[in-house]
């Protein structure tokens, strides 16, 4: 009879236990979906200011397909007399200014920024045509345009840059 006075609380002990362990198991729990969820509204947001600088890329590859650009046309070579190179200036180099880049009105059915872009003239190449005896003298370089698209998510958080290379 002694026996059983000495375990009768003993099923209290053991049940609290158990409780305080499936708290433990259910926080973790929480904190994991919580985690998820942080991490699938960021793939969103990257994923919607993705489709927006691809709205972009798009608008300034459009702009080069008209028969006269309208669009402000930058050039990444030093300007004619300008001594100074990416290496001889202490790595000093200009950063563009995206606040003064043309804002594409993209219709997108999103709430987000528009995107914007910038056209660069990147150095000629010569045409496939070049080593045609019949094309001799005339100008056989083609244009070749970077388009630099930037764009951002739904909370700002996420941005994404893309280029396009187009030859004209």
């Amino acid at each position: 009879m002694d026996s059983s006075v000495r375990q009768r609380g003993a099923v209290l002990i053991v049940a609290l236990i158990m409780l305080l362990l499936l708290t433990v198991v259910g926080l973790a729990g929480m904190q994991d979906s919580q985690l998820q969820e942080a991490m699938a509204g960021n793939m969103r947001d990257r994923n919607l200011a993705f489709q927006v600088a691809e709205a972009g890329l798009r608008a300034g590859e459009n702009e080069l397909r008209k028969a006269t650009i309208t669009a402000p046309v930058s050039s990444p070579l030093p300007r004619p007399g300008d001594p100074c190179f990416w290496w001889s200036c202490g790595g000093s180099a200009a950063v563009f200014n995206w606040g003064a880049a043309p804002a594409v009105t993209a219709q997108l059915n999103f709430d987000v920024a528009n995107p914007q872009y910038v056209i660069e003239l990147l150095p000629a190449l010569p045409a496939a045509t070049t080593g045609n005896s019949a094309k001799f003298g005339e100008d056989t370089l083609s244009r070749v345009y970077r388009v630099t698209s930037r764009a951002g998510g739904g909370t700002g958080d996420s941005v994404i840059v893309l280029q396009s290379t187009f030859k004209r």
